[in-house]
């Protein structure tokens, strides 16, 4: 935009300084016609010659358009009609008023913390994740409780579908407790196997293996594909401005080319 006042500016200040009108323009009044144009005030005066009125009145169309676009982007933006905002944290997850639903173990965890705040303990489904996220996307007012795991196993036929999910990151504590006898003889043998396989790698090698063998579609995905690109097209209601949104912007600049044009016409006859 910058550089465009410039060059005009520098267009008009040669084209009326060789003009036969005799008249004259330094390059600063030159600068000052074009950015009165865009703030929208009066010039001190019209260009008196044919070629810098009409580069002065497709300026005016130029800027005009301009504005509206940028209008139009910044209004969408502050506004952001018919969308709430998102849920990133766990206290706001709770105060929207939605249930959990997911497995037990990771529902109990999160269930625990929420009981020693101060907030009202939301209602609790357990399901198994296959089928919790079935319901998930079948009912309404439920958030899914999954680790991070099954969120990047089992949420890629979804994202190729081009499914988008409101998701926050929630740390929670769990611990998984495996009783011996007192002087039991298993203990050390326990504890240095557990060790070695940690050292090891095989509990991320276990993690690879159990996420290659789910890369594939989830259990009576087709069965309810229609319902999740149903819901996509209802529920997408905020989308980012494209040239067919700004087709009105455009619209304008052409009709005020045409405008000029005509009154250009009209003053030569």
């Amino acid at each position: 935009m910058l550089l465009a006042m410039f060059l005009l500016s520098t267009v008009i200040t040669v084209v009326i300084q060789k003009s036969v009108s005799g008249e004259t323009m330094s390059m600063s009044y030159g600068f000052y016609y074009i950015w009165a144009v865009i703030v929208s005030v009066s010039v001190p005066k019209m260009p008196k010659t044919t070629l810098s009125r009409i580069l002065f009145c497709m300026w005016v169309c130029y800027s005009f358009a301009i504005s509206t676009v940028f209008q139009a982007f910044f209004t969408s933006f502050l506004i952001e009609p018919n969308v709430d905002q998102q849920i990133s944290s766990m206290r706001q997850l709770i105060s929207s008023g939605l249930s959990l639903v997911g497995k037990e173990e990771l529902i109990l965890p999160v269930a625990v913390e929420i009981s020693k705040s101060d907030v009202e303990t939301p209602n609790y489904l357990s399901r198994e994740l296959d089928d919790g996220i079935e319901y998930f996307f079948e009912s309404n007012g439920f958030a899914l409780v999954a680790n991070d795991l099954n969120m990047k196993v089992k949420f890629q036929m979804y994202y190729r579908k081009g499914l988008k999910l409101c998701s926050f990151i929630h740390f929670t504590r769990s611990v998984y407790v495996l009783n011996f006898l007192f002087n039991s003889p298993y203990y050390e043998r326990y504890s240095s196997k557990l060790k070695q396989y940690f050292e090891g790698g095989l509990i991320e090698k276990l993690i690879n293996i159990y996420s290659d063998s789910n890369y594939v579609s989830l259990n009576h995905f087709s069965h309810f594909e229609d319902k999740i690109k149903f819901s996509i097209d209802i529920n997408d209601r905020y989308f980012s401005l494209n040239l067919q949104h700004l087709r009105i912007a455009f619209l304008l600049l052409i009709s005020g080319y045409a405008l000029s044009f005509m009154l250009l016409l009209a003053e030569i006859v």
